[in-house]
């Protein structure tokens, strides 16, 4: 029975082909803007990059409280005083709050995250132009919403993404600069020692993949543990490797695009039947929406779920671990720490996959 979630992977083998120009999704995301982007080795790394390179009326910036590390330690690393905002229970923002905020602090920069593909933001950005002409800068952290096609009436002045989220590739993230208000010199150095440890994890897995009856499992999730390790640790932005420019241009993303909504779709009609155990967090999935998970929000015994779901080989994260930097006494993050799960539905599955996780929320159910 093979397992679901879990890190990417690819036979290193076939990674091979043409680099190509700008990665069609991103083409038909933002043509026919005329940005500049530039590719580094993650999203952190990519915002490493941005913030060497501007200069923010005040050395401060306002995240959300649904975060990760990596999105808060290139602005510690950078001297920032954090200022971190409430997100809803469905992620979206209470707007009257956000500018009540806003207006208090007045930082240099406001970072704002669309969530697992939905526009959880849309409120906000009818304000960019109040915020910028105020001369704070505004950073869309995109890694949720990649390759979701929601209308964008008001740009940011700066994109950022993960792109290792969404396929199999050992390094990968984006800056997209919107306002071209200060030039940015590219990285040119690699981080060969991430690379090449990830790819000896992917050739691992790979194997495993194909046996999962074999002995490999924990050495490759501690060689991808290594890697991340590594990554938390890095200070300076570095470019995107070339294999994965590869990758990347020879990928068939609208099939990414297609298979993740119709395991989304099943999954959303099909759990209905546990409402009283666990609903969606988000509303029904638009068309032009594409999914990085499913969230759903557990109402008892969450972690029961869990270990149920990784006792049959289904690996579902959690977002979000509390971050170190993370002011202790705000409630809403520790809520969603205690009740969210997300669940797989990307494109290395179908159906039947969907349907298997299905029946294991109903053999939880009974137990």
């Amino acid at each position: 029975m093979n397992e679901i979630g879990g890190e990417f992977w690819f036979d290193p083998q076939v990674a091979t082909g043409d680099r190509g120009g700008l990665p069609v999704f991103l083409a038909e995301k933002f043509s026919p803007k005329n940005h500049d982007y530039f590719f580094t080795s993650s999203g952190r790394s990519a915002c490493l990059l941005l913030l060497n390179h501007v200069q923010p009326k005040k050395k401060s910036v306002m995240l959300p409280e649904c975060t990760c590390e990596t999105v808060i330690t290139p602005f510690v690393h950078a001297g920032y005083d954090l200022h971190f905002y409430e997100v809803e229970l469905d992620l979206d923002i209470d707007i009257e709050k956000w500018l009540l905020q806003y207006q208090n602090t007045q930082p240099g920069i406001v970072l704002l995250h669309p969530y697992f593909g939905f526009d959880t933001i849309a409120c906000v950005r009818e304000k960019y132009d109040e915020i910028k002409s105020d001369g704070c800068i505004v950073i869309e952290d995109i890694t949720h919403s990649l390759l979701s096609r929601f209308p964008i009436p008001v740009e940011p002045d700066y994109y950022l993404s993960s792109l290792r989220k969404w396929t199999g590739i050992p390094d990968g993230g984006v800056l997209i600069d919107c306002s071209k208000n200060v030039p940015i010199t590219p990285p040119n150095e690699h981080d060969v020692f991430f690379v090449s440890t990830r790819m000896e994890a992917f050739a691992l897995k790979n194997l495993f993949m194909k046996d999962e009856n074999s002995d490999g499992k924990d050495i490759f999730l501690s060689i991808f543990a290594k890697a991340e390790d590594h990554l938390n640790h890095t200070t300076e932005p570095t470019a995107m490797s070339e294999i994965s420019s590869s990758i990347i241009a020879n990928t068939d993303w609208n099939e990414i695009f297609q298979q993740r909504r119709e395991n989304y779709l099943f999954l959303e009609k099909r759990i209905k039947d546990f409402d009283d155990l666990l609903y969606p967090v988000m509303d029904s999935l638009p068309e032009s929406f594409c999914p990085l998970f499913m969230p759903v929000w557990v109402n008892r015994e969450r972690d029961s779920l869990r270990n149920h779901l990784i006792c049959h080989r289904i690996y579902p994260p959690i977002h979000w671990p509390i971050p170190q930097h993370y002011v202790q006494n705000k409630l809403r993050v520790h809520e969603f720490y205690h009740h969210c799960l997300s669940i797989p539905c990307d494109q290395r599955y179908d159906e039947a996959c969907m349907s298997r996780i299905i029946d294991l929320f109903a053999a939880w159910r009974n137990v």
